[in-house]
């Protein structure tokens, strides 16, 4: 059975990116886990304000490394609806990051702050 991620990181807010890539490399053995670059809700529920955001999931839960939690697949994406989704393994992730310079988000259509 797989980890479950986890971060130590003091300052969270607006590292979402970064914060997503620690803790996939930070897994001694991250199995199904996969670090998503996508947009969300900025409040739970509410489509008026979306954000790009990055996230870890597995087959039945997320990781969201800005608050720290630990939830359900399904309830994540119940609250946040996440469009724009683009999911990436250790390895791409970390080609990636090499290639651009930065921690995401990559795609021109996705929201940044």
């Amino acid at each position: 059975m797989s980890e479950r991620p986890k971060t130590r990181a003091r300052k969270r807010q607006g590292r979402c990116y970064e914060l997503a890539w620690k803790s996939l490399y930070d897994m001694k053995d991250p199995g199904d886990w996969r670090v998503v670059h996508g947009e969300v809700n900025a409040l739970a529920k509410d489509d008026s304000v979306r954000i790009g955001h990055a996230w870890l999931e597995s087959e039945i839960e997320v990781f969201d490394p800005v608050p720290n939690k630990i939830s359900r697949r399904g309830d994540f994406y119940w609250h946040f609806r996440p469009t724009k989704l683009d999911r990436f393994s250790l390895t791409e992730l970390a080609k990636m990051i090499a290639e651009q310079g930065r921690f995401g988000p990559w795609r021109d259509d996705v929201l940044t702050r």
